[in-house]
């Protein structure tokens, strides 16, 4: 079987030999829209215009929809101000949060936020909810 040889390969796919042979990934310039909605790194700013090599994106609401103390929150109804709702919310947002975290982890991912809190120039980042749930 012939084989390209690899300076060939990076050629048409566009990577400069710089980064094929140093491993190195391309950098997407990011636009934090809601910084709120960005997980990790949670000191990012609105506004903040950053540059990062693995970015995702999730939606929550279907991560939240797998805890079983959000699904007992929908399940009984509970009212948001009550105390057991307050206590069920905080043990599912604690989950949310270390899932997210093993996710970034496993995934070495340098920016984690909710579909529509960023913006990626030219690119479109990965939803990796069903990562994320797999964290659980």
């Amino acid at each position: 079987m012939n084989r390209l040889p690899w300076f060939l390969i990076v050629f048409f796919l566009g990577v400069s030999p710089a980064m094929a042979i140093s491993g190195e990934s391309e950098k997407f310039e990011v636009t934090v829209v809601n910084a709120a909605r960005v997980y990790h790194p949670v000191t990012a700013c609105s506004g903040d215009q950053l540059e990062v090599v693995k970015v995702g994106t999730v939606v929550s609401l279907t991560v939240f929809n797998a805890i079983p103390e959000y699904q007992e929150i929908k399940r009984r109804n509970l009212d948001p101000t009550s105390a057991e709702y307050l206590l069920f919310m905080k043990k599912a947002s604690d989950r949310f949060s270390e899932a997210v975290t093993k996710t970034v982890q496993h995934g070495r991912y340098e920016m984690v936020a909710e579909v529509g809190a960023i913006t990626v120039k030219d690119h479109l980042p990965p939803d990796i909810t069903s990562e994320i749930v797999r964290h659980l």
